[in-house]
């Protein structure tokens, strides 16, 4: 008997238990361009960021930085 008690009780606050959460994100203005975690400006119009990447460099590999093409 008390663990079925015990049981009825867990099982009714279960429910009061649950939480949400509601998280308002606004839109990034129009022409932004997300690069590296943050929302910038590009220097011209049409311009492409390539991000960073590895490159084969004969037998080693570089590290090459993002850049605006």
């Amino acid at each position: 008997m008390k663990r079925f008690l015990g049981a009825v009780l867990i099982a009714c606050s279960l429910g009061s238990v649950a939480c949400t959460t509601t998280v308002a994100v606004r839109p990034p203005a129009p022409g932004l361009v997300y690069v590296e975690g943050r929302w910038v400006a590009p220097p011209r119009a049409g311009a492409v960021w390539v991000p960073a990447h590895w490159e084969r460099r004969g037998f080693h590999r570089a590290w090459i930085r993002g850049y605006w093409r």
